[in-house]
């Protein structure tokens, strides 16, 4: 979706649409919800502060302005840009993406 976003937006647009990966992130939003033993053990090993996390968030809004044409349409994480897979950039990704566009 957010490459066809772009695509129709086209570069000229001062709207730059990516797709953000935060990670796993312990923070308050589930106070009120009962974690099983498996996500508090992740939390406590492999889980970011939310401080790192929005550090994704920060980084797809300001980026860089020297780099900014590579940030339109790109999946971000650990505030590194990520070449999509080979299925994302071929033909069939391309029809697979418009499939996308058009029922939403």
């Amino acid at each position: 979706f957010t490459r066809a976003l772009n695509e129709r937006l086209g570069s000229a647009a001062p709207i730059i649409v990516n797709t953000v990966n935060p990670g796993l992130c312990v923070s308050e939003l589930g106070r009120n919800y009962r974690q099983s033993l498996y996500m508090q053990l992740m939390h406590s090993f492999v889980a970011w502060t939310s401080e790192k996390g929005s550090r994704n968030l920060v980084y797809a809004a300001i980026g860089q302005p020297d780099r900014e044409n590579e940030l339109r349409g790109a999946y971000l994480s650990d505030c590194q840009i990520f070449e999509p897979s080979d299925f994302v950039i071929s033909g069939d990704g391309k029809e697979a993406q418009d499939r996308v566009w058009v029922s939403l």
